[in-house]
């Protein structure tokens, strides 16, 4: 049975990282600028550091992961999205799933080497624990606090990630939820405002950010009526699309052909900027015949 960490030796690595993490949120308050990459490349040593050497049970090696992932979040969400350290950030999650897993080597006497596994059994680096629920929480806390352009920044994040199939098909939620949001939500505005719940008009961007980054991915999924994903609510249907008839949550071509009725819809009121592009997007898709089996 694997050893369970002292409450004070808890409490201990509990409070680093709480003091770690004000740290990087005040570095990410940079925005465009911060540097928060180079920390990711330098946490990836630093993790496989500790999890090889370190005498730390499953459950305090957790609080590497969950940090690793948040340094790569708030770096995401502040750089723009055609700055090229969002591929830098890709590439790191790429290199450490390709690192594969960790051997632990601890230094005591009599114990042997084994696999470095977080508290929920998963290896590290090669299962990337804890990345898709820690993303999915992390947009659910933190989206209606960012500002547009942060959120087209993660969206765009996302979507690099979804793009080559990191977790699989598991992150393809997020654009869900984006369009759903945007599209399918009645109460939703039209135009720009200063409060926390986002316009269509502030929605534009990350269905633009989607259908830039992964439209080749969102459309096999549509043209497969993906719906396999663990939460259920994430592809859940909205108000307006269970009025318009779609009867089947997730990807499917009745939804992604609702959604292009809204964008003609939400386009012919002037009142919104973008749906054109997001439209056209979509349609060229179509015509390119990119609903791929």
């Amino acid at each position: 049975m694997a050893q369970q960490p002292s409450s004070e030796r808890h409490a201990a690595v509990s409070a680093y990282w709480d003091l770690l993490n004000r740290q990087l949120s005040e570095e990410a308050a940079r925005g465009n600028s911060n540097t928060l990459d180079i920390t990711v490349e330098s946490a990836i040593h630093a993790t496989i550091g500790r999890c090889t050497f370190s005498l730390d049970p499953p459950e305090l090696l957790d609080f590497d992961l969950h940090s690793f992932w948040r340094t790569i979040f708030l770096a995401a969400q502040n750089f723009h999205a055609d700055n090229p350290k969002q591929d830098t950030l890709l590439r790191y999650i790429l290199y450490v799933r390709e690192y594969g897993t960790v051997i632990r080597k601890a230094s005591t006497t009599g114990i042997e080497p084994v696999l470095a596994r977080t508290s929920n059994g998963q290896r590290i680096w090669t299962d990337l624990p804890f990345l898709a629920e820690d993303l999915y929480e992390w947009r659910r806390k933190e989206w209606t606090n960012m500002s547009t352009i942060q959120r087209g920044n993660i969206s765009s994040f996302i979507a690099r990630l979804v793009s080559v199939g990191v977790c699989g098909n598991a992150l393809s939620g997020c654009a869900l939820l984006n369009f759903r949001e945007a599209l399918e939500t009645p109460s939703r505005s039209s135009a720009s405002n200063s409060g926390h719940e986002p316009s269509i008009q502030d929605l534009m961007g990350p269905l633009c950010s989607w259908l830039v980054y992964a439209g080749h991915k969102l459309t096999s999924l549509v043209s497969k009526s993906f719906n396999e994903f663990e939460d259920m609510e994430i592809s859940s249907l909205g108000e307006l699309a269970l009025q318009a008839g779609v009867s089947e949550p997730g990807f499917n071509p009745r939804r992604w052909a609702f959604w292009k009725q809204r964008l003609v819809e939400i386009h012919k009121t002037g009142a919104v900027d973008g749906v054109s592009d997001v439209l056209k997007m979509m349609e060229d898709m179509d015509e390119e015949g990119n609903m791929t089996l």
